[in-house]
């Protein structure tokens, strides 16, 4: 068993284009039952998210390129003048080896959400389905990648991002930068101004806090490792 705090800070949802942070309290359980493996996470918000902040998918969601405006609103058109937050959420996730031994793993999803404005729950069932299967999709792509480089090796590129200073990686992520520029130019969503004056001329990195830069370089890491196109390719 392992408990614990942790602080979350999501991707883009595909409705508002919303990204929130909190913290959540988690359990950990590593079991068996009956002679199958069994691994279950529970967890409860803290206490209310940050509000929700203009987000932006760049490309499909599989490509896992997100921008992040820092903007209070939500991205959609209609709502975005909103001030949306999550107050509330648990989730009771299991993971189990469907047969003793077996190779292959099942997933079961217990989770209630309370999200919206002016204190109104406004999250649906079809909401928490959406977001389930959409964790689940890039969860399996990493785990069952025959690419997925050790643990030891994340944790370790991880440790050298965590060592440099924000001008080192900044620099380091430039190149990035400058091709998030060109392909915001023709971008519906990045095109507008919360997104294009962070972007333009490749100031990225600028806007971004330390965690974000860490958080940003990591994810191109796990990308070239695991084999996915890189931004504008």
């Amino acid at each position: 068993m392992l408990h614990g705090a942790e602080r979350e800070e999501i991707t883009p949802d595909t409705f508002s284009g919303c990204y929130y942070a909190y913290t959540l309290n988690r359990l950990l359980v590593l079991t068996r039952h009956e002679g199958r493996a069994v691994l279950v996470s529970v967890s409860r918000q803290a206490e209310p998210s940050t509000v929700g902040r203009k987000g932006a998918i760049v490309g499909k969601d599989t490509d896992w390129e997100y921008v992040y405006s820092g903007v209070p609103g939500a991205t959609t058109r209609g709502i975005s003048w909103m001030d949306t937050y999550m107050y509330d959420s648990a989730t009771v996730t299991v993971f189990f080896e469907e047969q003793p031994g077996s190779k292959t793993t099942g997933y079961a999803l217990f989770k209630w959400v309370k999200a919206g404005w002016a204190n109104l729950n406004v999250v649906q069932r079809k909401h928490i389905r959406s977001g389930a299967e959409r964790f689940l999709s890039g969860f399996r792509q990493v785990l069952e990648s025959d690419r997925l480089p050790p643990a030891e090796t994340i944790a370790a590129r991880t440790g050298e991002f965590d060592r440099m200073n924000e001008d080192a990686l900044r620099t380091a992520l430039s190149d990035y930068c400058v091709r998030l520029a060109v392909v915001g130019k023709d971008d519906s969503i990045l095109s507008r101004d919360d997104f294009w004056k962070i972007i333009k001329d490749g100031a990225y990195a600028n806007h971004l806090s330390r965690e974000e830069l860490v958080s940003a370089l990591l994810k191109n890491y796990m990308k070239e490792r695991l084999g996915k196109p890189a931004l504008g390719s």
